[in-house]
């Protein structure tokens, strides 16, 4: 639940308020926020999930800046459940607020509350991105540079005027945004792998520019994102985004809010979480709880459940990591066949556990994660694996996207798992896939230690 709500509100904003010009100080303009995603594989109708999600978004200008508050956030998950109006996400959604600047119509910084947690400023920069467009009050059709959550990116956009209103078009191919990374990720809700193909986001506002507010009154979005699945037996899989924003009302304010002075300037691009501490990392007794409920949960709870795990698991330091991996551990003590039934029913619940916990290690991606993998497969003591586990094991690496992991980091670890199993080629192939995906990374410079690679291998 939580990484899909993460997903709808970090990918589908692109819809906007309002232009410094189009308020006085000390007025409230309030809006409507509806955001749907839709998971599905193309080409079958069984395989489709998603989310809505509605919100109230509370925007004041004030000395130079915006405030935005949230409130009254629920969810709803498709196919149609019942809403969820109490989460513990929401609740720190709505308690702080968080400042931004807009520049002819640009956001270009925000300013969090510094005890927010990066996830959920990730999720307000991308409510903030919804606050871009830009009037040339000229009609006819141009090209500009917007930066958001998804990168810094190319606009087309056409202007023209219906009536009483500015009516903007803009459309991006998201795969060409620069600081986009293309790697391979878990598609929400689906449990697939997949590499991401091509993406476009098109939306259409219409602002009250008759009264030379600038106000927007309506915004409507479509984004769209397409990956193309590891498996060769599965299709396409596909995102729809569509976002829905509506002025409610704007009304005066007593008193103007002023930015706290600890509110520090960052970036609206999205922040990849990573962590330079690993020993910071801590997750309890969580992913335990999970890895039993999904032992004995029905069907249609396993995805929810075993997102959750993957979650809690990215907070795990490599400690217990271990201790989770050895709670499941259990097959040195399984022999020979047993002829207990409850004897034998036991191992195998403890065996689903096992598999259950390694499932969602190859998809946790954490430098935590990354050194047990590399533990997992190269020391002696991991006997309860078998061949087949390991490869699948290894080849997780190649697909380790560099959100919570330095690129350096994950290649050294790459690096060490080869000089190991230098005869396994699988091995091998896994370190050149990293390689490949470090060179295309768009920060650093990683020429020492693909040195390093090359002169492992002999390769000069």
């Amino acid at each position: 639940m939580k990484v899909v709500l993460a997903v709808v509100l970090v990918a589908v904003a692109t819809s906007t308020p309002i232009d410094t010009r189009s308020s006085e100080p000390c007025e409230k303009h309030t809006y409507r926020y509806v955001a749907t995603a839709n998971n599905s594989i193309y080409g079958t109708s069984l395989k489709y999930s998603g989310l809505r999600l509605e919100m109230i978004v509370d925007v004041v200008f004030s000395d130079s800046l915006w405030e935005m508050k949230i409130r009254n956030p629920v969810a709803q998950p498709l196919p149609i459940r019942p809403k969820i109006a109490s989460y513990p996400l929401f609740a720190e959604l709505v308690t702080y607020p968080i400042w931004f600047k807009l520049e002819q119509g640009k956001v270009v910084e925000i300013y969090p509350d510094p005890k927010e947690r990066e996830e959920i400023v990730n999720i307000k920069r991308s409510v903030i991105s919804a606050f871009q467009v830009s009037v040339a009050d000229k009609e006819g059709r141009r090209i500009e540079t917007e930066t958001d959550v998804l990168g810094k990116c190319t606009v087309n956009v056409i202007e023209s005027v219906v009536d009483d209103e500015t009516v903007v078009l803009k459309r991006k191919d998201t795969d060409t945004c620069q600081n986009r990374l293309r790697h391979t990720i878990l598609t929400p809700t689906l449990e697939q792998e997949a590499r991401f193909v091509f993406g476009y986001s098109s939306s259409v506002y219409r602002i009250d520019t008759a009264s030379g507010r600038n106000l927007v009154k309506s915004a409507d979005i479509e984004q769209v994102e397409v990956f193309s699945p590891l498996s060769k037996d599965a299709g396409q899989l596909g995102t729809n985004f569509l976002v829905s924003l509506v002025w409610n009302r704007t009304v005066p304010i007593s008193e103007c809010p002023v930015k706290p002075s600890e509110y520090s300037a960052q970036s609206i691009e999205y922040s990849h979480l990573r962590s330079s501490k690993p020993e910071d990392f801590t997750c309890g007794s969580r992913p335990n709880e999970l890895i039993e409920k999904l032992s004995s949960a029905l069907p249609h709870d396993v995805p929810d459940l075993f997102l959750e795990l993957i979650r809690e698991m990215r907070r795990c330091n490599v400690d217990e990591l271990k201790e989770l991996n050895e709670t499941f551990t259990q097959c040195k003590k399984i022999v020979a066949p047993s002829f207990d039934i409850v004897a034998s029913d036991n191992a195998k619940r403890i065996m689903e556990k096992h598999t259950f916990f390694l499932d969602a290690l190859a998809h946790v991606g954490t430098e935590p994660a990354v050194k047990l993998i590399v533990q997992l497969i190269t020391e002696p003591s991991s006997m309860c694996l078998n061949r087949s586990r390991k490869v699948e094991l290894a080849l997780s690496l190649a697909a380790v996207p560099f959100h919570y992991i330095n690129p350096g980091t994950l290649l050294d670890y790459t690096l060490d798992l080869a000089r190991k199993n230098s005869t396994n080629m699988t091995v091998v192939l896994v370190l050149g896939s990293v390689v490949n995906s470090v060179l295309k990374y768009p920060e650093g410079t990683w020429q020492d230690k693909i040195t390093q690679v090359y002169l492992s291998f002999g390769l000069v």
